[in-house]
């Protein structure tokens, strides 16, 4: 098990989601080392448009093409509803620097099955902001997120897709436990839950509280993600 605090129940980012559905199971785990995940909101509409289609974001995505404001205005309708379901196949999380919004974080199954109930699913995780993404902070979202999913979800395995040439984010994801497991353009990349839990238990310092976390990012890793 991670050696990690959760979050009061109380005190959640997510406030009191319905029972049973995969926010509820995430919600514990959401907060930790001055950051916190929560759903999407109508305040994040126009800004992570603008994120994702950035140079620095969307050329790094498996689809690069710029999304254009009736597309994204039908993606965001749907994750503002499935957030709340227990049928959710999907969860899009906005990582906080205190109250600032930094990235964005996502959770998909892979055969069509409620998040909540799945042994495996892909993440996703994008970066907005330079002075987080150049930093060893950068990995903290991902911390909160893959204990949310392998602590609180229970997945078994955690899946990404990377392109070959984004050596800064296979990097990212093998310092995380992540192998490869099928190559050529756009790799595929595994987690299980006991690697992640190997390879991540130096870097869990990073969501305890304030006080210990201060201590270990003063190395200040360069990391562009």
């Amino acid at each position: 098990m991670i050696t990690t605090e959760k979050t009061d129940r109380a005190t959640s980012p997510v406030g009191t989601a319905p029972a049973g559905t995969a926010l509820q199971k995430l919600s514990p785990w959401l907060s930790g080392g001055g950051f916190s995940l929560r759903p999407l909101i109508e305040e994040d509409r126009d800004l992570v448009l603008t994120w994702r289609n950035s140079p620095a974001v969307r050329l790094q995505m498996v689809q690069s093409e710029e999304i254009d404001r009736p597309t994204h205005e039908r993606w965001f309708e749907r994750q503002a509803t499935q957030a709340q379901s227990l049928h959710a196949q999907s969860l899009q999380l906005m990582a906080q620097k205190g109250d600032r919004p930094v990235g964005v974080c996502n959770l998909m199954t892979l055969q069509g099955e409620p998040l909540a109930e799945a042994s495996t699913a892909e993440m996703g995780y994008y970066l907005g902001v330079d002075d987080v993404r150049g930093s060893l902070l950068a990995f903290v979202p991902a911390l909160l997120t893959l204990n949310g999913a392998f602590e609180g979800l229970g997945l078994q395995q955690v899946q990404a897709r990377v392109k070959a040439s984004n050596l800064a984010a296979i990097r990212f994801n093998q310092t995380l436990g992540y192998t490869t497991v099928e190559s050529g353009p756009l790799l595929k990349m595994v987690l299980s839950a006991s690697d992640y839990r190997q390879a991540s238990a130096g870097l869990q310092r990073l969501v305890r509280p304030a006080g210990n976390q201060a201590r270990a990012v003063n190395g200040n890793m360069k990391t562009k993600l």
